[in-house]
């Protein structure tokens, strides 16, 4: 059980690190970046590239990131001139509190619905049951999202209330 414990947490770790690897190299190669949306004059520009180490290679700066990270340094946001990891902590409050919301509303409505389907006589019910949890798990979360959204829009539902049933839906009819 140990042992399977730990292959699986080092293929994770294997899996995380290519990841974030492919999404650097991508990042990385794409036209432009973070420093050209306008706000800095050509001489902070040109400071602000070698303060953030745009001027070395690509394999220095990936090994660099790589060594940062194993250190849980994500580094400074641009945008709020804040760490990284401090603004990512602050958040992953709410988003868990989403979560969790939406796994107890995918619970209350799954499990009466999946009760209701197989106890019911009546063909009508069983099919109507089935045919929504088909839908809901054929149609993209963030469709359902975007209509919940619209919905909400003109019915004045908060935007965490659309988040929590956007994410509860699916889940409810895999339940």
């Amino acid at each position: 059980m140990r042992r399977a414990l730990t292959a699986r947490l080092a293929f994770a770790l294997v899996l995380v690190m290519l990841a974030f690897i492919g999404v650097y190299l991508l990042t990385e190669l794409a036209p432009g970046d973070a420093l050209e949306d306008g706000l800095y004059s050509e001489g902070s520009m040109a400071a602000q590239r070698k303060a953030l180490g745009l001027d070395r290679s690509l394999p220095s700066r990936l090994t660099t990131r790589l060594l940062r990270l194993g250190a849980l340094d994500l580094g400074t946001s641009l945008r709020y001139d804040q760490p990284v990891l401090s603004l990512v902590a602050r958040r992953s409050v709410s988003t868990l509190q989403a979560g969790g919301a939406a796994l107890l509303l995918a619970l209350l409505i799954g499990i009466p619905a999946g009760v209701l389907a197989s106890r019911s006589r009546s063909s009508v019910i069983r099919h109507a049951i089935s045919s929504i949890s088909i839908l809901l798990l054929s149609v993209p979360a963030l469709v359902v999202a975007l209509v919940l959204g619209v919905i909400a829009a003109g019915a004045g539902i908060p935007a965490l209330a659309v988040m929590v049933i956007s994410l509860a839906l699916p889940a409810a009819a895999t339940i």
